[in-house]
């Protein structure tokens, strides 16, 4: 619910053209294509399972183009500078090399266009998320991003 607030301060709106990469399921292009209405959505992943789902899921909602995509997100098939706004949601984690996704997302997205990442950290979700160092984090944390002008929700 709170990315239909944070998501058009980073560039989701009508008419875009849109990565989500690591879609998973694909529910989150079906959420951005019915709340946004960008113009071109590719949504990649690489589970042929999870890409069958999620094109069922659409063709259940009468829902015909979002473009899903089989891919390796460390190295995508997809052109330089292509998408307005590129998501990655809850997916860098399981990567061993992150920096090498990063700089795909990145390379995908236009200039002046926006990366927008979501990730989680379940060690310190599960571990003791009251703690004084774990909180002292966050807030460092969502200060610095305040600076950047980018959000953090903990």
């Amino acid at each position: 619910r709170h990315e239909r607030e944070i998501l058009p301060r980073h560039g989701m709106q009508a008419g875009i053209a849109m990565a989500d990469i690591c879609c998973g399921i694909g529910d989150f292009a079906v959420l951005a294509h019915k709340e946004f209405k960008p113009a071109r959505i590719v949504a990649l992943d690489h589970s042929v399972a999870s890409l069958e789902y999620a094109r069922k899921v659409a063709a259940d909602f009468d829902i015909r183009d979002i473009e899903y995509t089989y891919g390796d997100a460390s190295q995508m098939l997809l052109e330089d500078n292509q998408f307005d706004l590129v998501t990655c949601r809850h997916s860098l984690q399981i990567f061993n090399r992150p920096d090498i996704l990063l700089k795909e997302l990145y390379r995908i997205c236009k200039p002046g266009g926006r990366v927008y990442i979501t990730n989680e950290k379940n060690s310190h979700c599960l571990g003791e998320p009251r703690a004084a160092s774990i909180q002292w984090t966050y807030n460092e944390v969502a200060t610095l991003f305040a600076h950047f002008d980018m959000d953090v929700e903990m």
